[in-house]
């Protein structure tokens, strides 16, 4: 690969709430130190938002670091690029129209 390496990994337990998990920091620093060792990222090309105890606001997964952070990950995105993301946590399917079921005839 010729172009450069950008990650976004983030990892959500929701902790204190009725919905918290337990695994997915661990994925998030997982996911970061195999794709590391095995795919040449370096730790300053990649931006890491949990919300583990921090002091620092902008490493928690809040709408607006998570939009900044997907904008930097795409940021002058050039062909032979390498654009790695994961998330880890709850999530949900919405549909908006036109529903994938409308597109297909059913």
């Amino acid at each position: 690969m010729q172009g450069k390496r950008k990650a976004l990994l983030i990892g959500i337990n929701y902790v204190g709430t009725s919905a918290q998990l337990n695994g997915c920091w661990n994925d998030a620093h997982n996911m970061a130190n195999f794709i590391r060792q095995h795919a040449g990222y370096h730790p300053d090309d990649m931006v890491i938002l949990t919300d583990e105890a921090s002091d620092n606001p902008r490493t928690k997964p809040t709408r607006e670091n998570i939009c900044n952070a997907m904008y930097w990950l795409v940021r002058d995105a050039q062909p032979g690029d390498a654009l790695f993301f994961h998330y880890s946590g709850h999530g949900c399917l919405l549909y908006t129209s036109p529903s994938p079921r409308d597109q297909r005839g059913s």
